[in-house]
């Protein structure tokens, strides 16, 4: 669908892991960028979940738009046929940024815990459930061969070693593991979960530009045939909703809150390879509020477009 909610593993895995280095008043600086982090992923996540979740229903629309425009009759074959998406392959998807969500909530959980251990099992379920998803992207070699499907599996194999070296309380090596083994399989897949839901997005601009184009000639058509002004009234107020929602999802564009997710991984990442001196913390905690700006702005971009569609 190029519709493909969210993503995160980056931070996660070296942020799982961080609490270890942060003195007092560091520590709560530290716990907060976390739930900061957590917080504007969540957003990221939410907000690819709904273009990811209607990349079938858009295409599907796509396609008996074009039949009433061009006056042809809609083949159910050819209807299902327009899906870019299986549903199988679309289940897989949105299973991957539940995970990711879970990712986050465990990140905070290690951050505000005195004993490591206790959030194993958490990881442990959470690297079978990516392990599931893996097998499952393995029995269709078309999915295999994706973005999402070549990077879904080196990242499930980062949490297996997270939960190991969490049960051996060896805090210091669990970060340099994740963020040496995360560094780059986590952005591949944080990347390509942004390139499947700019594609679903792409996908639904397409749509509501060509309904435009659709609205407009029901109108002028209505006015060729000589309508009443309550048919042209009506014809003209759903031309003007069409319009006030197309210029709403220019504004709700996914790519930014990927974005910005990409430029906070970084951030973890140095300063997961810094002396966590009190500077270091400092920017890792303002790289962290400028994706919770950033993801605000996106948020409420969303929120507007979905008033407008209902």
């Amino acid at each position: 669908m190029a519709r493909f909610k969210s993503g995160m593993l980056s931070l996660i895995c070296a942020l799982v892991l961080v609490s270890g280095f942060s003195g007092c008043a560091s520590t709560r600086t530290y716990k907060t960028s976390i739930l900061k982090f957590q917080t504007a992923s969540a957003v990221v996540i939410d907000n690819s979940r709904s273009y990811l979740s209607e990349v079938n229903k858009t295409a599907r629309d796509a396609y008996i738009e074009d039949c009433v425009r061009n006056r042809e009759s809609i083949r159910l074959d050819k209807l299902y046929d327009a899906q870019p998406l299986s549903s199988e392959a679309l289940s897989l998807r949105l299973a991957t940024l539940d995970d990711l969500t879970r990712y986050g909530e465990l990140l905070y959980d290690l951050a505000s815990s005195n004993a490591p251990e206790e959030v194993q099992a958490g990881f442990q379920e959470l690297g079978a459930s990516l392990k599931k998803i893996n097998d499952d992207v393995i029995k269709d070699p078309g999915e295999s061969g994706k973005g999402f499907g070549q990077c879904i599996g080196p990242v499930s194999e980062i949490f297996g070693v997270i939960a190991k070296d969490l049960m051996e309380r060896k805090i210091q090596a669990a970060l340099d593991k994740a963020v040496e083994a995360g560094k780059g399989p986590v952005l591949q897949l944080i990347v390509a979960m942004r390139d499947d839901v700019v594609v679903a997005y792409a996908q639904k601009q397409d749509f509501y530009s060509q309904r435009r184009v659709l609205l407009v000639d029901q109108y002028n058509e209505a006015l060729k045939k000589n309508e009443g002004e309550s048919v042209l009234k009506a014809k003209a107020e759903n031309l003007k909703a069409g319009l006030t929602l197309y210029e709403a999802l220019l504004s709700a564009d996914p790519r930014e809150g990927f974005d910005a997710m990409i430029r906070a991984h970084e951030a973890l990442v140095k300063y997961a390879q810094s002396s966590k001196q009190p500077e270091d913390l400092a920017a890792f905690a303002e790289a962290m509020d400028d994706f919770v700006s950033s993801a605000k702005i996106i948020a409420g971009a969303v929120s507007e477009l979905k008033k407008i569609k209902t």
